[in-house]
């Protein structure tokens, strides 16, 4: 629980899998990369890791900058993720361009059986395995939370924008544990998992490559965060000092009563195109044409309130999570269906197939106030019990879920990742 809101501050709840990427590294006396797979399918290649560099060390902005221009019309490799060893390389520099530590170079080689483009990170997982080795070739002192941070940039030279979820999980997780990791600072801790509960993980044959198509979808999504908060402050200049990053946009964050914070959001569109986004936010042009760089236009729209719907309950959910798998995991359950609902296509009732809408409407909302006021059913009016819509889902993903959640003893079922 906590999808697609690690990049935004949110919290996500991990816990291990026995499935693993393995990297054999042994040190070179030069600067070059020399990456083999196990895999024979996958090529090998070579590269230095000073000619890959900025000409200045560069960070934040700037580095996503750079990366943007590096992909610009260019088929990723599964080797690619290998060249995410520039940005700690980088960091390493001072604004000059010269070396506080010059690294070593290494030869490496990878096997392992995450599925990849199966959802569970096998990209991420390459990124943390090689970046450990040139951690340990290097002898930097690096703390495991500042490494998965700059994991999480590092893997921006492959074009998307996500956050570092993915790689403290790797770093952090613990057989028999649910950890509870936030970001934006990063902060663990720790709850033991049900021994009564099992978790299956069924991977559904759809392959997602990020590093491809769905690379665009990826950072639409992203770039559909940055706007609704930009909207939100815009028209509630207000709550300016509460709301810094998105996961501040919650109502006790806010400081308003749950019946009010969907009348605000019914100021939040459900859709705005491109230009309607550069005309309505004309004073953050430069950003937004950087956003727009990276993902082609949603032919119907940026779809912001569903997106912004989604997060804000999503990052709920994700912290009460892990007190309520222990204490009430039928209702737990009932969450990771809300949740999933999010991203679902279809439902699949009786064998038939029916097209899955989410509504975000105003008349949606203006009958959850009405419940709310009029204290009808309040449970299913709470923040956490909204699916949103995210809109990153698949059919079939839809159909292993609701097969799932036919068995007697299923408590909940839902997406993992984009397979």
């Amino acid at each position: 629980m906590g999808r697609h809101i690690d990049h935004r501050g949110g919290s996500v709840n991990v816990v291990a899998i026995p499935r693993e990427i393995i990297a054999v590294v042994s040190k070179r006396n030069d600067g070059m990369i020399n990456l083999f797979n196990a895999d024979e399918q996958y090529r090998p290649f070579f590269f230095s890791i000073t000619e890959e560099l900025p000409p200045a060390r560069i960070k934040d902005y700037e580095w996503r900058i750079w990366t943007q221009d590096r992909v610009k019309g260019k088929i990723i490799e599964w080797y690619d993720y290998a060249r995410s060893v520039v940005f700690f390389q980088n960091m390493y520099r001072f604004s000059d361009g010269s070396f506080i530590r010059k690294f070593n170079g290494a030869n490496i080689v990878v096997l392992g059986d995450i599925p990849q483009s199966a959802g569970l990170s096998s990209s991420s997982a390459l990124v943390v395995a090689i970046n450990l080795g040139i951690v340990v070739l290097n002898k930097l002192r690096i703390s495991k939370r500042r490494f998965v941070e700059w994991c999480g940039m590092a893997e921006w030279i492959v074009g998307t924008r996500g956050g570092y979820g993915d790689h403290a999980a790797m770093m952090f997780s613990r057989v028999g544990k649910i950890a509870n990791i936030t970001t934006m600072p990063l902060k663990v801790r720790y709850v033991s998992f049900p021994r009564e509960l099992l978790i299956a993980v069924c991977d559904s044959l759809v392959k997602a490559r990020k590093s491809r198509e769905s690379k665009s979808k990826f950072n639409e999504k992203v770039a559909t965060y940055e706007i609704a908060l930009l909207l939100f402050k815009k028209k509630f200049p207000e709550y300016g000092k509460r709301v810094k990053i998105f996961r501040d946009l919650i109502p006790e964050n806010m400081g308003v009563k749950l019946e009010d914070y969907y009348e605000i959001l019914k100021e939040i569109p459900e859709a705005i195109s491109r230009n309607e986004v550069m005309s309505n936010l004309s004073e953050n042009a430069e950003f937004l044409s950087t956003l727009f760089k990276e993902h082609e236009e949603p032919k119907e729209g940026y779809k912001v309130r569903g997106v912004m719907l989604f997060g804000v309950s999503e990052i709920e959910r994700a912290k009460i999570a892990p007190l309520m798998i222990s204490k009430d995991p039928v209702r737990f359950g009932t969450m990771m269906n809300i949740s999933h609902n999010a991203d679902r296509e279809y439902k699949y009732v009786e064998g038939e197939k029916v097209k899955w809408i989410n509504d975000c409407s105003n008349e949606y909302l203006d009958n959850l106030i009405r419940k709310l006021k009029e204290k009808q059913n309040e449970e299913s009016c709470q923040l956490y019990m909204q699916s949103g819509d995210y809109g990153c889902g698949h059919e079939k993903t839809d159909l292993i879920v609701d097969l799932a959640t036919s068995v007697n003893g299923v408590l909940g079922a839902e997406i993992v990742g984009a397979g």
